[in-house]
């Protein structure tokens, strides 16, 4: 799949992945103060730092330099953010990568918790990272 500056489904693509990026900062500002226990809390903290790099991923590898945003945005002037060189990206992806695997369930946990359910686990971050690479 090859995108140009002229492809219709350009401007939505990018911007429904930066919708994505948007949820997983959300999520991640707002969960130290859940009530969730923090076992829990650092599940989705895993799962969702891993979802965001797999957006900038995504972004990185169809447009290059993109800006890296990792606050909620709560006003339009937070959406001028220059955008980082790719080799930033990169480093911010691993970096979330590292952080997920640390606290992402292996796939026997996963599947013990989630029993026929597809969510990821610390092998999909492996999978990814090898991508990365």
């Amino acid at each position: 799949m090859t995108l140009y500056s002229t492809t219709s489904d350009n401007k939505n693509l990018f911007t429904s992945v930066f919708e994505g990026v948007s949820a997983c900062n959300n999520v991640l500002y707002y969960l130290p103060d859940s009530p969730l226990s923090d076992e829990f809390k650092a599940d989705i903290a895993g799962e969702v730092h891993f979802l965001r790099a797999v957006f900038y991923f995504t972004l990185v590898r169809l447009y290059g330099d993109v800006p890296i945003i990792t606050t909620p945005v709560l006003k339009e002037s937070d959406l001028n953010v220059s955008r980082s060189e790719y080799q930033k990206v990169y480093r911010f992806i691993l970096d979330d990568l590292d952080f997920a695997e640390k606290d992402m369930r292996t796939y026997v946990q996963q599947n013990a918790v989630n029993p026929g359910r597809s969510r990821a686990c610390v092998s999909a971050v492996y999978a990814v990272r090898s991508l990365v690479y």
